[in-house]
């Protein structure tokens, strides 16, 4: 009997110390929290993201401890944002992320993707200057009022459902463990009014950021000057802006309706319904045809197609693996996409032909954006050689030409038009397939 009352008591005494020591642990794991794809800003939809948003109490230089096994993806990188500005501080890359010992690192050229030694240990540390081109994360610190910070993950692509996410561990800068900061949730989507029909409805300042097909139908492509609303420093961005128009059927009375309150708006000009567009693809390692490792021979390491508006929120994406792709006359290979109303139809007969179709209907003003991911750096068509589109010229039509990014990548920027929805359309695609096939 004493000898049972003896082990309750201790295994009781093990169960107290455990929990009085787990209420003071400095393992912050449980505060990540995977964004919402309808609220996080343009995010591309075959990808997933992880925020660990916390409050920095003024004069206190905190800092963490990451460990993890590096994911099965095409990407994946670590940031770190200001919540004040929504400002990328520091970004860690995949490949810039040293192994722990006896483990690889699969994102690095010529080195085994299924590896199984895979782990990893990072250090994010304070620091009173942001650090946006060099390999290495930081968090702010400041002595005379309290900071907001997030630390990201993203992973793009990945190979399986569920995604190991690391553990971090909060430390003082002697070392210490500390108790975790207090979580501080920021709402990275541009808020919206409700519009008609559920849409939401951008201020006038974020529509009129992205300039407008021309009166005679072209579209064509920008790169924005400003990175904010957490940007990922490893993208770059090609966007056009689509006429709002485009929701609505020409000939009904909702239709007429709608486009006299954007025309009174100044959301849209007087031009066709759907658009077409086409543009050369970069190469890019196929990690879902199981790619043994990274060559550092394509073009990309990834691109993709997404439909967004300027409210922020992303309704369809398609990634490099899933366009559908024909050789040119030229021997090169190119992507048709079509963006256009929800009509079944119209896709099914798209798609058959080849080609690629979004569908608009959940946006007032379409934004369509092309993103590239690491491009090799003697790549002819990577982004960053555009010049960027101050937001002050947007709407500036007889400036507009000097930052169309054909003229400064050729072929591998995308370049359309908008035209009538009418029965010759799948001839000729707003007259994009005669100078191509």
């Amino acid at each position: 009997m004493k000898r049972r009352l003896f082990l309750l008591l201790f295994f009781l005494s093990l169960f107290i110390f455990n929990r009085s020591w787990g209420d003071s642990n400095n393992n912050c794991s449980a505060n990540w929290r995977e964004l919402d794809w309808k609220l996080a800003p343009f995010i591309d939809l075959n990808a997933r993201y992880f925020s660990f948003p916390f409050k920095i109490p003024k004069g206190q230089r905190i800092q963490f401890k990451v460990e993890g096994s590096f994911p099965y993806a095409r990407y994946f990188s670590f940031h770190t944002y200001d919540q004040e500005t929504e400002n990328a501080i520091s970004h860690l890359t995949d490949y810039a992320i040293s192994p722990d010992s006896q483990s690889v690192n699969p994102f690095q050229i010529g080195v085994d993707r299924y590896s199984s030694n895979r782990k990893f240990s990072v250090w994010i540390t304070p620091s009173q200057e942001a650090s946006t081109t060099e390999q290495k994360l930081i968090i702010p610190f400041d002595d005379a009022r309290d900071r907001s910070a997030d630390i990201w993950v993203r992973v793009y692509a990945s190979e399986t459902k569920k995604i190991e996410l690391p553990q971090i561990y909060a430390f003082d800068d002697s070392m210490n463990p500390i108790p975790c900061p207090k979580i501080v949730n920021k709402e990275w989507s541009i808020a919206t009014t409700a519009g008609p029909y559920g849409l939401r409805i951008p201020s006038q300042e974020h529509q009129g950021r992205a300039p407008l097909p021309f009166k005679n139908g072209d579209v064509h492509f920008f790169r924005p000057s400003t990175d904010s609303l957490g940007a990922n420093l490893d993208n770059l961005y090609l966007f056009s802006r689509l006429d709002g128009k485009a929701l609505f059927r020409p000939l009904t009375i909702k239709g007429r309706r709608e486009r006299r309150i954007l025309k009174k708006n100044n959301a849209i000009l007087n031009i066709g319904n759907i658009t077409a567009f086409s543009f050369e693809v970069p190469s890019f390692p196929d990690t879902k045809s199981q790619l043994q490792y990274f060559s550092g021979e394509e073009d990309v390491r990834y691109w993709s197609i997404c439909l967004s508006g300027p409210d922020t929120y992303t309704s369809a994406c398609m990634m490099d693996s899933q366009v559908r792709t024909f050789e040119a006359r030229d021997g090169k290979r190119y992507a048709i996409f079509v963006i256009g109303p929800n009509e079944p139809q119209l896709k099914l007969k798209v798609t058959k032909l080849g080609y690629n179709y979004l569908d608009h209907s959940e946006h007032r003003v379409p934004l369509i954006f092309y993103r590239q991911m690491l491009p090799r750096p003697d790549f002819d068509g990577r982004v960053d050689v555009v010049k960027p589109i101050p937001p002050s010229e947007s709407q500036n039509h007889n400036v507009l030409w000097n930052f169309f990014a054909e003229s400064y990548i050729g072929k591998y920027s995308p370049l359309g038009r908008q035209c009538w929805l009418e029965s010759g359309f799948l001839q000729s695609f707003c007259g994009l397939k005669k100078n191509l096939r």
